[in-house]
């Protein structure tokens, strides 16, 4: 079979997923971005008197109605709301989209990053997180190519203030 796979991705290395343990009982996993409690009232509520026929159809492939709502209760226009199926898939469009100078991301952190550029065949650059695993983003500021961080960072959990993200910005408006 990997005769006929593209010979770009015989090199890869597939992600490997933080621990997956099985038998969790009282404890509460923070490395999967899983809610640890069960769905709230008014959410059963919701799925109870949901039309269960419609399930099997595609939704609206614009998705003008959540767009409209998360334009709504978020501020911003529709045309600055990018639905997606799941973090994963739009981290995938960013990675094709703006990878032509290459990436810069911090080297603790989501490791789909360095997956991601692999496959698109980008460069990248990781930058050391601080012995504290903070983000400086005065490291960043030699970059040309786009920055990833996530904020809060995983799996360090520690987030950026909005003073730091703004300075980023700003140290170069061409990226």
């Amino acid at each position: 079979m990997s005769r006929f796979l593209d010979s770009r991705l015989n090199c890869l290395s597939p992600y490997v997923p933080g621990e997956q343990p099985r038998n969790i009982g009282r404890l509460i996993k923070l490395n999967t971005n899983e809610n640890p409690y069960p769905p709230g009232d008014k959410v059963k509520s919701a799925l109870a008197s949901a039309d269960c026929d419609q399930l099997r159809l595609y939704p609206d492939p614009d998705t003008t109605a959540l767009i409209a709502a998360a334009a709504q209760v978020y501020g911003v226009k529709h045309s600055q709301i990018l639905p997606g199926n799941g973090s994963d898939e739009l981290l995938a469009f960013c990675f094709q989209a703006f990878g032509e100078q290459g990436f810069a991301f911090p080297d603790i952190s989501y490791g789909f990053y360095q997956v991601w550029a692999d496959l698109y065949g980008t460069h990248y650059t990781q930058i050391p997180l601080h012995s504290d695993l903070t983000i400086a983003v005065d490291d960043y500021a030699w970059q040309t190519g786009t920055i990833i961080i996530a904020n809060p960072n995983a799996p360090t959990g520690l987030a950026l203030p909005l003073v730091d993200i703004r300075h980023l910005l700003e140290q170069n408006k061409d990226r």
